[in-house]
């Protein structure tokens, strides 16, 4: 910009005329309405909606132990709160030697009144109460080995649920859903 005895004039290089042309150019400036719809947008509006995409809600991780080339597998759920992103509860299932005894491990928040434990119980009917053995930063802990009568509840129902107490003796009950835990389960090696 030039100022010229108070009279502000404004000055373009031809390259950038240029450009600003081409520009309006490619953007259809100065075209008719047919020429600037493309070909694939002048039919019909589709009406089905696209598949959503399928969601695992259990995921199985194998890692290299290094001894042989034997896989360490395990399979697990997490719910998180939605309004905070707070971990509530973490399933975690690994399968024992010789794919026998397997474990479960239950990631739990802090807050918790310890003393009440845990009950465990799929579709409603309690399978165990737990105590919480321990606790750290990350949060308190739950195990106990899974029985064949726990395995196969888990193989055919739909639900888990965790219930257990806060601070002020509030009972909360976490709930999973078991979609898909078959499948996982025998993902693992």
């Amino acid at each position: 910009m030039r100022f010229n005895m108070g009279v502000t004039t404004c000055r373009r290089p031809p390259v950038l005329l240029l450009v600003i042309g081409i520009v309006a150019l490619m953007a259809g400036i100065g075209l008719p309405a047919s020429a600037q719809t493309p070909e694939w947008r002048t039919g019909p509006t589709p009406t089905a909606k696209p598949p959503k995409p399928k969601t695992m809600s259990w995921l199985v991780n194998c890692q290299n132990t290094g001894e042989g080339g034997t896989l360490d597998c395990k399979m697990s759920q997490t719910i998180i709160m939605k309004k905070t992103s707070q971990r509530i509860l973490t399933i975690v299932i690994r399968k024992g030697e010789n794919e026998k005894n397997p474990s479960m491990m239950l990631s739990l928040p802090h807050g918790l009144f310890l003393p009440a434990g845990v009950n465990l119980s799929v579709d409603g009917k309690q399978i165990r109460k737990l105590p919480v053995q321990t606790c750290d930063k990350a949060g308190c802990y739950a195990g106990l080995p899974v029985s064949p009568e726990l395995l196969e509840a888990m193989r055919k129902g739909n639900q888990i649920s965790v219930s257990l107490q806060d601070l002020k003796k509030r009972k909360i009950k976490v709930s999973a859903t078991l979609a898909g835990f078959t499948s996982a389960y025998n993902q693992m090696k």
